[in-house]
């Protein structure tokens, strides 16, 4: 299950926790301090909850900065009404789940509720054991006189719920017959220019946007994706290990002598280093910020597919073949010439322009979008 955590459930993940917010009444407006207060009812009736995502790698200090954040990115969308609650909530859990500071709640929600959140995904409703998190953001929202009634207790020969077995008077079901948590409906795709002001009309708005939601490359900033700019080596590293389902090692000294211990990418470079992924322009040295070429990408793309299992891998003479039609394929370096191959012929990268593939051009972000986005829908492939 955890391959496909990191990657799918990123997407389903914010629909999950779109999912226990907009079951609430919409006209009811969210602040900070409604969601601090949610956590807080979290902790003291539910208390196998809070610490269940505390043992998945985050604390509360990292708990309590990103519902901060998420109620100061809502606000800046202005004022929720009830026409556009749904998609505001929706975008703002996105982009605040996406951001680098709070991968540690991120990741310890996968690790902690990913068997919920398949559930939800296979079965389209709600998860029994996410409906604390729903009550007690209802209970914040609404309080505790406008929450739902409590059911009366159980009588003589009937069982309580147990703990974190879906709160809101949920009882266990009988042997073989599931529990259905209300009915909900898949929440409205962001425009794409709506989550990056500068990729509106650009020739791969659609894929970033796809790739985007489906956790796979991240904004500069929470409105600027900077398609045209070069991406580097460690941020193409990151996209890749995403891609796969891989997450970051535990980060510290690595093979690497100019991959700080301190850097966001340590652990994304030394994981995908260690993958045979990646390798760096010489056994200590890896140039995270240099920008990755488009020969570098390909050979990175082929060694990401056949480390899945997925993709042809061309034969010498259908190698050749493909690379003598283009007409710039004298400048391919030896050592990416099967790569590059690989990746025409498995449609993963395309040249430029008719017959030029333009392998020593730094690769752009938009193109590095895209590339991954075909990369993960052929590694993924069943």
């Amino acid at each position: 299950m955890y391959k496909h955590a990191y990657l799918s459930n990123i997407a389903l993940l914010t629909l999950v926790l779109f999912i226990v917010t907009v079951l609430l009444p919409v006209f009811y407006p969210c602040h900070a301090a409604d969601f601090l207060s949610s956590y807080q009812i979290l902790k003291e009736d539910y208390a196998e909850v809070v610490d269940r995502i505390i043992a998945g790698g985050t604390d509360e200090s990292n708990i309590e900065a990103f519902l901060a954040d998420l109620e100061n990115t809502v606000s800046d969308y202005g004022t929720l009404t009830e026409e556009n609650f749904d998609s505001i909530m929706y975008q703002s859990f996105q982009e605040v789940l996406m951001w680098r500071k709070h991968r540690p709640v991120l990741n310890a929600l996968l690790t902690s509720f990913g068997d919920e959140i398949d559930y939800t995904e296979e079965n389209g409703v709600l998860h029994p054991s996410l409906m604390p998190i729903h009550d007690a953001i209802m209970e914040a929202l609404l309080g505790s006189d406008d929450a739902p009634p409590a059911e009366d207790p159980p009588g003589p020969g009937t069982e309580p719920n147990p703990p974190g077995g879906g709160g809101g008077g949920v009882l266990p079901p009988k042997k073989d017959e599931p529990v259905l948590p209300p009915q909900i409906e898949t929440p409205p795709v962001m425009p794409a220019s709506h989550m990056f002001t500068d990729i509106s009309g650009h020739w791969a708005e659609d894929l970033i946007a796809q790739a985007y939601q489906k956790g796979l490359v991240e904004g500069m900033t929470p409105s600027q994706f900077a398609p045209q700019e070069p991406v580097t080596r460690a941020q193409f590293a990151a996209m890749i290990l995403r891609s796969l389902g891989q997450q970051p090692g535990a980060g510290g000294e690595g093979r690497f002598e100019d991959v700080a211990p301190s850097a966001w990418y340590n652990g994304v470079v030394n994981r995908a280093a260690e993958l045979g992924i990646i390798e760096g322009y010489s056994p200590n040295y890896f140039g995270p910020e240099d920008p990755i070429t488009r020969e570098q990408a390909g050979v990175i793309i082929s060694r990401a597919l056949l480390y899945s299992g997925q993709g042809v891998l061309p034969g010498e003479t259908q190698a050749n073949a493909l690379l003598n039609t283009l007409s710039d394929q004298g400048l391919i370096s030896d050592w990416a010439r099967l790569g590059v191959a690989f990746c025409l012929s498995n449609g993963i990268m395309s040249g430029r322009d008719a017959g030029l593939f333009a392998p020593r051009e730094y690769t752009t972000r938009a193109e590095a979008a895209a590339v991954i986005l075909k990369e993960h829908a052929v590694s993924t492939a069943k």
